[in-house]
Parts: structure tokens; C-alpha cells; sequence
């Protein structure tokens, strides 16, 4: 009997914590570094934006004077997005701007 229950309470732990999945937040998109963004004025050059950020995670053909660089985080109670669009004039940077939205959603 005593063997049984020690079957039995092993096989619930079991079930009970198979249940528990670890959940990572998911990463999409290029990190940017906030300090980095910070570096990028008015009046740098295209090469020098790309020395700092790296490549434009987005480069529209029909836009060509627009890099921007878009970076999700998905995690179980939010979803984080944050874009940086820097606009260009004549290979010289005229317009930055920069987004973070955050959507909670309830947890279910």
C-alpha cells in the first residue's frame, strides 16, 4: 500500500508540473541601442547614421530618403514596439523620429 502511494504522488507531481511551461520573451526586429539613438543629429551623414544603428531594418524603394529601424518584444503580458524613422536630404539627415508603443494585454 505504502508503495502505491508513492507511485501515485509521483505520477501527480509529475502531471501537475508538467503544466508549468517556462515562456521566454520573443525578440524581433534589430536592436537598437537608446544610447546610440541618442548620438544621431540633425546633419549627420547617411554613413555616419549607419556607423551608429547598422543597416535600416526597413529601406523603401519608393521612399529612399527614409531608413527606419523597427524592434519588437513580445512577452506573455505585453508587447513592446519601438521605431526609429530618420528622414534624409540629400544624404544628410533632416527629421528623426522616434516611436514606443506599449499594448498590455490582459493576462488569460
Amino acid at each position: 500500500m505504502r508503495k502505491l502511494l508513492i507511485i501515485a504522488s509521483l505520477a501527480l507531481s509529475l502531471l501537475f508540473t508538467s503544466a508549468c511551461v517556462y515562456r521566454t520573451g520573443v525578440i524581433q526586429g534589430g536592436q537598437v541601442d537608446e544610447r546610440a539613438i541618442k548620438r544621431v543629429e540633425v546633419g549627420m551623414g547617411a554613413d555616419q547614421v549607419r556607423r551608429l544603428l547598422g543597416t535600416p531594418m526597413i529601406q523603401d524603394i519608393y521612399h529612399p530618403d527614409r531608413w527606419d529601424y523597427v524592434y519588437y518584444t513580445i512577452n506573455l503580458g505585453s508587447n513592446k514596439v519601438q521605431r526609429v524613422s530618420i528622414f534624409f536630404d540629400k544624404g544628410i539627415v533632416s527629421k528623426i523620429e522616434n516611436t514606443e508603443a506599449e499594448n498590455k494585454q490582459p493576462a488569460s
